[in-house]
């Protein structure tokens, strides 16, 4: 293998962790709005989603689902 296919094989393989892990952060991000709009506590959600109470928090602040405290 060339350094050139090394390094484009090297490009796909961070390519496609990057979008793993935004995928993951985007499905836990839309597991706390669905709970939290069918009421779900925080602390439950940061029980099952393994997030800080925090993390939970500014998730539910930027989609607007808390008013800034």
């Amino acid at each position: 293998m060339s350094i050139y296919d090394e390094l484009i094989q090297e490009g796909m393989d961070r390519g496609r962790a990057e979008g793993i892990e935004k995928g993951r952060a985007e499905g836990i991000e839309k597991t706390i709005l669905n709970a939290f709009d069918n009421g779900v506590s925080i602390e439950f959600i940061r029980t099952i989603t393994g997030e800080s109470i925090e993390k939970v928090r500014q998730i539910l602040q930027k989609n607007e689902r808390l008013k800034n405290l």
